[in-house]
C-alpha cells in the first residue's frame, strides 16, 4: 500500500539571476507547490508561493546552501541541461 503522505520530488537544475546582478546556480522541486507543476515557468508564473526555494545552492562562491528567493528579484531563470546538476 502507497503512503498518502509521501510527497515525489521533481527536481530541475536551475541558475537565477537577479535584479542586483547576483547568479544563483541550485535545484527547485517542480512539486513544491500544493499543485505540481510540468515546467518551471509554470512554478514561477502560476505558483503561489511569493518565494522559490533553491537547494543545493551556489551563491557568491559559497556552496551547498539552501536559498529563498522574492520571485521579484528575479530576472530571468534558465534551466540547467540535463545532467548538468548544480
Amino acid at each position: 500500500m502507497a503512503n498518502p503522505l509521501k510527497v515525489t520530488t521533481v527536481d530541475r537544475g536551475v541558475q537565477v539571476r537577479m535584479t542586483d546582478g547576483t547568479t544563483i546556480r541550485g535545484t527547485v522541486n517542480l512539486n513544491s507547490e500544493s499543485e505540481p507543476m510540468r515546467r518551471i515557468s509554470d512554478l514561477l508564473i502560476r505558483g503561489k508561493n511569493r518565494f522559490l526555494l533553491v537547494t543545493c545552492a551556489t551563491v557568491q562562491g559559497q556552496k551547498e546552501r539552501t536559498v529563498l528567493i522574492n520571485k521579484d528579484q528575479i530576472v530571468y531563470v534558465e534551466e540547467a541541461p540535463e545532467g548538468d546538476t548544480p
